[in-house]
């Protein structure tokens, strides 16, 4: 072989070599840097998911606690369901009154008129059809 061919796979070698080096520096370093990324990304999607399902049992929690606190107090219960109540037991009284219109008249006994008056009470609901009348 010339001296020139040998001079030239030398250098050919050297340049492979040098390059399967770099490379593998290089896949080690990415490698390294990929797993401190997804790592980062790891806990930064964690955290910002803490924080939303703690914002979410934060509201949870103002909604109960209002709906309880709103329970417990009598001018907000009377301001929310007074007038549909007032309408139910007018609707009843007016009930009651007709069937004991009709034991006076003789036309039915008391134990009938209590036996119709609490059938006919018992369908009548209020508040979307949740509440009722409890004889």
């Amino acid at each position: 072989m010339k001296l020139q061919t040998k001079f030239f796979i030398t250098i050919l070698l050297v340049l492979i070599i040098f390059s399967i080096s770099i490379g593998t520096m290089q896949y080690i370093f990415m490698s390294k840097n990929a797993d401190a990324e997804i790592s980062q990304f790891r806990e930064t999607q964690t955290t910002a998911v803490k924080q939303t399902l703690k914002n979410y049992v934060d509201i949870a929690y103002e909604t109960i606690e209002t709906n309880y606190r709103n329970r417990q107090d009598k001018q907000w219960l009377e301001k929310q369901y007074g007038p549909r109540l007032i309408n139910v037991i007018e609707m009843a009284q007016g009930i009651i009154s007709e069937n004991q219109k009709l034991v006076s008249d003789g036309t039915i006994s008391v134990q009938e008129a209590q036996r119709r008056s609490a059938n006919t009470i018992s369908r009548l609901r209020y508040n979307n059809g949740s509440g009722y009348i409890w004889i």
